[in-house]
């Protein structure tokens, strides 16, 4: 299929291949470090329920290794399988937390750096809320993926195209 494009060509199309997987990335990121902040506020807070933000940290090494080895993958192995268990999980953990909310008891062990009042609980219902909104939207992003029917797959294809035609290549 790229055999007979230039590097400079075979490189946009692989660049804008792994770039498919952009928004994984971010919200992967931004999924670790808000599991890093929880983690710190607890083990200061001296909560042996610390572990739990640290086991999601250590999980997210199989979708974080998974994200850097796709730029070596062939567009047609895009099969995501520690990234979609992540975001389930990270998914399950949300709903549950922002469910403990109502229980004092519970909420002052999950939360313990937290104001035990409705602005603080009113507070970890919104980050919970964001969080179950971006592992939907990851778990989403991932099936339109692995169906090709992502709008990068359709931007990947026209630039395909283009580059296909007789004597047009990109860069040029």
């Amino acid at each position: 299929m790229m055999d007979h494009l230039s590097v400079k060509d075979q490189q946009a199309l692989k660049m804008m291949a792994y770039n498919r997987y952009l928004f994984l990335r971010y919200m992967l990121a931004i999924s670790f470090f808000a599991n890093l902040n929880w983690g710190i506020f607890l083990i200061i807070s001296k909560s042996t329920i610390a572990i739990l933000p640290i086991l999601l940290i250590i999980l997210s090494v199989g979708p974080i290794y998974e994200q850097l080895i796709l730029y070596n993958k062939p567009l047609e192995n895009k099969e995501l399988k520690f990234s979609v268990g992540y975001f389930i999980l990270q998914l399950i953990i949300n709903v549950s937390l922002m469910s403990t909310v109502g229980i004092e008891s519970l909420y002052q062990l999950l939360f313990p750096f937290m104001a035990n009042n409705w602005y603080g609980r009113i507070g970890i219902i919104g980050i919970q809320m964001i969080g179950i909104i971006i592992s939907f939207a990851c778990i989403n992003k991932i099936k339109k993926i692995k169906k090709n029917k992502d709008s990068g797959y359709k931007r990947l294809q026209q630039l395909n195209k283009a580059l296909q035609k007789e004597g047009q290549t990109y860069g040029k």
